[in-house]
């Protein structure tokens, strides 16, 4: 059971009021339950249920241009930025070398790590940089992302794209293997 991915696909229409106050509680929820979410909420792609710091932006040191990019990006909470990727921080519109080495050296000081792609693993480096691509659209960006997986759901998600579909399997099959071989 403690293994069990709970799987739940639906809409959900809020006015943009309303929707930090939304992801803030059901993150609490989630908290309680020691539950992590990976998903969309409109158009905006969050993790939440995880345990991370909660430092109001508005509390912060960080020059008034720093403060507004992070603002137009919903970003009001500095620990948020450890569920982000840094490739989307560095897509923040504005942000430029400047504010990428402001914000580094904050996130830093607080010891706030944002997530990488998972390029550095040996299962994905050879992988095409299209490939990596398709696997952060589809929220794959870890192996455990992979493990978690079905077969059928890896099949839904890139049956258009058969040596993806097959990599993926692979790698799946050897983590049972070595995980069986282990237990």
């Amino acid at each position: 059971m403690a293994n069990d991915i709970l799987k739940i696909e639906g809409l959900v229409i809020l006015p943009e009021e309303t929707k930090q106050d939304f992801i803030n509680d059901f993150s609490k929820f989630l908290k309680n339950r020691n539950v992590e979410f990976s998903g969309n909420i409109g158009k905006d792609f969050i993790r939440t249920g995880k345990e991370r710091a909660v430092i109001p932006v508005d509390t912060l040191n960080l020059s008034d241009r720093l403060k507004r990019i992070l603002y137009s990006e919903k970003v009001f909470d500095l620990g948020e930025l450890s569920t982000y990727y840094e490739e989307d921080i560095m897509n923040f519109h504005g942000l430029g070398v400047t504010g990428y080495q402001e914000l580094f050296s904050v996130l830093k000081e607080y010891g706030i790590h944002p997530v990488s792609y998972m390029e550095e693993t040996k299962e994905l480096k050879f992988f095409y940089r299209w490939e990596k691509r398709e696997l952060y659209e589809n929220n794959i960006r870890t192996l455990e992302d992979v493990y978690a997986l079905s077969e059928a759901d890896i099949a839904c998600m890139f049956d258009h794209h058969g040596h993806i579909y097959q990599r993926l399997i692979t790698i799946k099959k050897k983590h049972t293997s070595d995980a069986n071989r282990k237990g």
